[in-house]
C-alpha cells in the first residue's frame, strides 16, 4: 500500500498521467461539476478519485508501482503507521539532518526534530531537552513576577511552589 499526494498542480498532473486516467478524471469532474485543477475540489471528490486510481494500483506489483510513481515524479511514500515510520524509515532518524537524538531526563534517548528552516545571519539552535517540572520556578517568580528572594522562599516553605526534583 502507498500514499500519494496531489496537492500542487504538478503533483496532481503526475498522478493522472502515471495512472493513465485523464479521460476518466475529466468525465468525473464534469459529472460532479467540479474543477480538479483546484485542490479543494479534488479533496471533495477524493473517494471517487481513489476508485478511479485503484485499478491501476491493483494491476501492478508493489515494486512496479514504486518504480512508476518515482519515474513520474509523483509525491508518494509507503503507507505506514507512525510506529513503523519511526522504527523503519531512515527519513525519520538521525540519518536525516532534520533529526537529532537528545537525552530527555526521566525518559532517556529521544528522537527530536530541529528547526526545518535556516536563515542567513541567524544562528541555528540545536534541540534541547524539555524543561523539567519546576526547573524554572524561581527564575519566573523572580524575573517575570519581580518577587524577592524572601517572597519566593515563603512560597516554597508553604509548599505553594516547588523546584525541579533532582
Amino acid at each position: 500500500r502507498v500514499m500519494i499526494v496531489g496537492v500542487s498542480p504538478n503533483q496532481w498532473q503526475a498522478i493522472v498521467k502515471v495512472t493513465d486516467c485523464a479521460n476518466s478524471v475529466a468525465e468525473l469532474a464534469f459529472e460532479l461539476g467540479l474543477n480538479f485543477d483546484k485542490e479543494g475540489d479534488r479533496f471533495a471528490a477524493r473517494e471517487k478519485l481513489r476508485s478511479l486510481f485503484e485499478p491501476w494500483f491493483a494491476a501492478r506489483s508493489s515494486k512496479q508501482v514504486h518504480v512508476a510513481l518515482e519515474a513520474a515524479g509523483v509525491c508518494w511514500g509507503p503507507y505506514q503507521t507512525v510506529k513503523q515510520l519511526v522504527k523503519n524509515d531512515a527519513e525519520c532518524s538521525t540519518d536525516n539532518p532534520l533529526f537529532s537524538s537528545i537525552n530527555q531526563p526521566d525518559i532517556g534517548c529521544l528522537l527530536t526534530p530541529s528547526q526545518p528552516l535556516n536563515f542567513t545571519g541567524l544562528e541555528s539552535t540545536e534541540p534541547k531537552p524539555a524543561p523539567r517540572l519546576g526547573q524554572h520556578t524561581d527564575e519566573i517568580l523572580s524575573e517575570l513576577l519581580e518577587m524577592s528572594s524572601g517572597e519566593i522562599a515563603a512560597l516554597h516553605d508553604a509548599k505553594i511552589v516547588a523546584a525541579a526534583s533532582s
